[in-house]
């Protein structure tokens, strides 16, 4: 089994192999180069032996050539064995549909023929009559009404060769439906996932997702997405069924309770058993919401596909004026064969498939056709700060004891109560105590979260608190002048997380939260496109400021309780802007759901990526400026599409009402710019690099 180097240049590498590269083949290859880093991406040629392979910017060709040579042969020969089955692509069905077509005109007796051709004739005719019966003209009335009219001028053969070209469009029109919806899911199914399970030995360890089996107990915490469906071996929690049943009040499960994939924990925690072993949290939503976007009344799509409708009138409205100054049926005729809405109707939502699979391919997430159409729309784009503006795995810089206690008992104490809350600053203290291999077993009562503020619980019955100082304020934690010094020298530089017990100070965790990488830089983008930014976080003035320099922004909220985030998306959408909001964590989930846009980052509580409408999964800020573009592109392309459509079909009646052209010419040209401008709209933008991208105009 050997490749052939055809061509090669310093990204592209075109092979030929040694043997068919059958569909099983095909999809293992694309498989295993999911894997390998250095692979951009794989193209196959018709012939089923030619490949391109194309390598990231960083990589070089060579990195192609050792991919193809380290293919896992036993593999290879184990796909090929499989039946074989010929991949259904355009130049398949075209040359089947012409072979059918040219051996029916050849072979078929006249008569025959036209009676073949009543027969296909009654189908269109009667979606015609349906549509009419619900007095609706649109497309269907069109094409039905074509057909009819050829027929009874005696042209049957015209008949037959509008139904032949009207039913190669329709097989290419669902080809490319379906391709775009696969490329999408196969884009979507590169997005990995892992879990907690409990391994054979009873040890708590991490695993990707792919990788669980039936009957594995896994491990699922507050605010944490179900991957599978299983029945709860252990533990208790309430679960958010929204997804499924469409009601947002969580439900109690306990042991022996089934529980179902795309349900999110919000308080507890849970070990399940795993009844179902796949995974199709992601898909299965995402498709779900694009066929409930074809019904949003507010989107664009769904406008433009009225707008297709709605021309189907002037067609008949072309026939009648056509012939009353003509007194001739076949220049009228041209109208009937030549529409202005069906390019449309059609383009449309494969560019919106093609946007969101172009999202998808740069690691974004969109859950709704809307996103892509309105995001640059959006005028205030609303941040929190810890864990969306600075990196979402902060580390304990220092831990500070207090009085008798060392570095130790702190730590241990502050990670058996964070160990159960999905936060970042939680998750610092839990992996510091993790590096320096603290055990902590659970000595804890039962715990109580207050959103951006802390946890409460007991310990021996004494009350411990973790979280902010206002938390122990409230709480009224006794901290000395001494403390006091020791916390004014950190406060402006670290987050500080206090932890007191027995109304005293004992322990103070300095954690380092920096900006992202080019988080300064896309705030600026977006306010240099004139759109207004906003930060509302939980944390203090005097830390955000610092940790801001010399940033500005047009709306700055500190020391916010979930609330006040929620007060002040409602407050500005009254003023009539449209908002995006960008959190992480359980206390953003009630603004995401408000925000016109909701988006998080992929390492966000999962209540938060089921409430929101777009994951940024590789956690990259930049990506809202990649977006921005894919938003615009798509826009510009639907705008050409709608241009193209309008002068082409125009140019076509024009020829058709001067007798330039036939009516099978009419047909058949018609349907190929239709067909071409549909192919078109499946093709990728071609999208900068966030550093590239200065400003959509």
């Amino acid at each position: 089994m050997k490749f052939k180097i055809c061509h090669q240049n310093k990204k592209r590498v075109r092979v030929k192999s040694s043997f068919l590269l059958t569909l099983p083949v095909r999809e293992m290859i694309k498989e295993e180069a999911r894997l390998e880093p250095s692979i951009q991406k794989i193209v196959f040629y018709n012939d089923e032996k030619t490949i391109a392979i194309y390598v990231n910017e960083e990589n070089s060709i060579s990195e192609a050539l050792k991919f193809l040579n380290q293919l896992n042969k036993d593999r290879l020969i184990s796909c090929l064995r499989e039946p074989y089955r010929k991949e259904r692509t355009p130049y398949v069905i075209i040359s089947k549909e012409l072979s059918l077509f040219a051996l029916r005109r050849l072979f078929l007796p006249h008569p025959l023929q036209n009676l073949y051709t009543m027969y296909l004739a009654t189908n269109y005719i009667k979606k015609a009559i349906q549509s009419l019966s619900n007095n609706t003209i649109n497309m269907e009335v069109l094409d039905g009404t074509a057909i009819l009219t050829a027929i009874l001028i005696g042209q049957p053969r015209t008949a037959s060769s509008i139904m032949f070209i009207m039913g190669l469009g329709d097989q290419l029109n669902d080809w490319t439906n379906k391709k775009s919806i696969t490329d999408l899911e196969n884009s979507l199914k590169d997005q990995t996932k892992t879990v907690w399970l409990i391994d054979r030995q009873g040890n708590k360890v991490e695993r990707k997702a792919k990788e669980v089996q039936l009957n594995d107990i896994i491990i699922v915490s507050e605010g944490k997405e179900i991957l599978f469906d299983g029945v709860v071996d252990a533990g208790s929690a309430m679960v958010n069924e929204s997804s499924l049943t469409g009601e947002f009040f969580p439900i109690l499960k306990q042991e022996a309770d089934k529980v179902f994939s795309n349900t999110v924990i919000e308080s507890g925690e849970l070990l399940i058993r795993v009844t179902n072993t796949t995974l199709n949290y992601r898909i299965q939503e995402l498709m779900s919401l694009i066929r409930k976007s074809d019904n949003q009344k507010d989107s664009q799509q769904t406008k433009y596909i009225a707008l297709a409708d709605n021309l189907v009138k002037y067609n008949f409205l072309g026939v009648i004026l056509t012939y009353l100054f003509t007194g001739s049926l076949q220049k009228a005729l041209s109208f009937l064969l030549v529409d202005f809405s069906c390019a449309l109707k059609l383009s449309v939502p494969i560019s919106y498939l093609t946007a969101i699979k172009e999202a998808v391919d740069k690691e974004i997430l969109i859950k709704s056709m809307d996103v892509v159409e309105k995001y640059n729309d959006i005028d205030l784009i609303v941040f929190d700060k810890t864990g969306t503006l600075t990196v979402s795995d902060p580390k304990v810089y220092k831990t500070v004891p207090f009085d008798e206690y060392k570095t130790e008992d702190v730590l241990r104490i502050g990670a058996c109560l964070e160990e159960h809350i999905h936060h970042p600053l939680a998750n610092a203290v839990v992996n510091e105590a993790q590096e320096k291999a603290i055990v902590h077993d659970e000595m804890h009562g039962q715990l109580h979260h207050i959103a951006s503020r802390g946890i409460l619980s007991t310990i021996d019955e004494k009350e411990v608190v973790i979280g902010s100082y206002l938390l122990m304020k409230e709480k009224k934690i006794n901290i000395s002048n001494e403390q006091m010094v020791v916390i004014k020298r950190y406060e402006q530089q670290y987050n500080l997380l206090y932890l007191g017990y027995e109304g005293r100070l004992i322990g103070l965790f300095l954690i380092d939260t920096p900006l992202r990488p080019n988080a300064t830089k896309v705030i600026e983008w977006f306010q240099s496109n004139n759109k207004e930014v906003a930060i509302i976080t939980g944390d203090t003035k005097e830390r955000t400021q610092n940790l801001m320099n010399d940033l500005t922004v047009q709306y700055l909220q500190t020391e916010a309780s979930p609330n006040d985030k929620y007060q002040f998306i409602e407050e500005h959408k009254n003023l009539g802007k449209k908002i995006m909001m960008l959190g992480d964590g359980l206390n953003d989930s009630a603004a995401l759901s408000l925000a016109d846009i909701g988006a998080v980052m992929n390492d966000a509580a999962d209540i938060c990526k089921q409430t929101s409408d777009l994951v940024l999964s590789n956690n990259h800020l930049e990506s809202l400026i990649e977006l921005a573009e894919i938003s615009y592109l798509l826009d510009q392309r639907i705008k050409k599409n709608v241009k193209e459509t309008i002068a082409i079909n125009s140019g076509l009646i024009l020829l058709g009402v001067f007798d330039i052209l036939s009516p099978s010419s009419l047909s058949i040209l018609h349907n190929l710019t239709t067909t071409g401008i549909i192919l078109r709209s499946m093709y990728g933008f071609k999208t900068k690099k966030a550093d590239h991208v200065s400003s959509l105009t």
